[in-house]
């Protein structure tokens, strides 16, 4: 059962385009309005919270889990009314081992991270 938390918190910047891990912890919010922080806890214990923000002018946005392989194994759709929320991920719904997780904001990969699932 997947089950989705929204509210408002702070989180990692990174600028449009980016497509790979970073560790960058500045907190900072990118030009365009966006960001998606490093989940937490990582490696994951039981559950594991994503933070995140959503430009100006969003009309549809999910976060994408996938797999090394580039499986797609889950898919949450965001409250797109609110522009800042967290989501909240269980080890049990996620691949075992490294997985990936990307922001979608209207049709566009804006973000992406990498998380552990041991």
């Amino acid at each position: 059962m997947e089950k989705l938390e929204q509210n408002n918190n702070q989180g990692i910047s990174l600028k449009k385009g980016v497509s790979s891990y970073s560790d960058n912890t500045a907190g900072k919010i990118s030009e365009d309005g966006e960001y998606l922080s490093q989940n937490v806890p990582n490696p994951i214990d039981g559950s594991t919270v994503i933070s995140y923000q959503l430009p100006e002018g969003t009309t549809q946005a999910s976060i994408a889990v996938y797999s090394t392989g580039g499986a797609v194994v889950k898919i949450i759709p965001l409250n797109v009314s609110g522009k800042n929320g967290y989501i909240t991920l269980y080890a049990s719904d996620l691949a075992k081992g490294v997985n990936f997780y990307r922001l979608m904001v209207n049709g566009a990969v804006l973000s992406s991270k990498k998380l552990m699932n041991p």
